[in-house]
């Protein structure tokens, strides 16, 4: 809609084509403003309760023995010097990755909870077993070959002296850390 052509601050006629008003130089509105629309309105589904927990397997999380299990391991990654160079260097490295591992690994997930059948199924009858799908054959070799990494660099760094053990240990940790934040911004956790 165009606009009215009286100025919108004195009332003045204004001319077809100028920009402001010609007598106190209000700038003029090409479009009128439209009244304002009624607020949208937003309905709100109640939606279903999910059950979380720490302890029950879910979509993305291990069961207790898992994660006690990545745990265990987290824990017996501790650096175990405390000369300087690893208070100052090791140390802090492995608790912020220690941290971001035992975070994810322990924080709660959506579980599965069973419900009642919609249906009534017959009286001998066995519910269905529910379909388990595969663990896929790149992620079983990606498991394995960082397992054989992570195994390496832990008998390296049992054969090698102090300094190079350290460096073994900084570099194990530097990649690890890249590892997981590469992992972590791909959508794999």
């Amino acid at each position: 809609m165009t606009a009215s052509r009286t100025c919108r601050a004195c009332g003045a006629a204004l001319p077809q084509n100028v920009m402001w008003c010609l007598r106190c130089y209000e700038p003029v509105r090409l479009l009128t403003p439209r009244e304002p629309q009624l607020p949208s309105v937003h309905l709100i589904q109640p939606e279903e309760q999910l059950a979380t927990s720490r302890w029950q397997r879910g979509a993305t999380s291990f069961g207790p023995a898992g994660r006690l299990s990545i745990t265990a391991v987290v824990l017996l990654l501790a650096p175990w010097s405390i000369n300087p160079l690893a208070i100052v260097v090791v140390w802090p490295a492995y608790l912020f990755v220690a941290t971001l591992v035992l975070r994810d690994t322990w924080k709660r997930d959506f579980v599965e909870t069973t419900s009642a059948p919609s249906h009534t199924a017959a009286p001998g009858a066995r519910p269905p077993e529910p379909r388990r799908t595969p663990i896929p054959r790149a992620t079983v070799v990606a498991w394995a070959i960082l397992g054989c990494a992570v195994l390496g660099v832990l008998v390296a760094s049992e054969l090698a002296s102090d300094t190079g053990r350290v460096l073994i240990d900084m570099a194990a940790i530097i990649a690890g850390l890249v590892v997981f934040l590469r992992w972590t911004f791909r959508g794999g956790g």
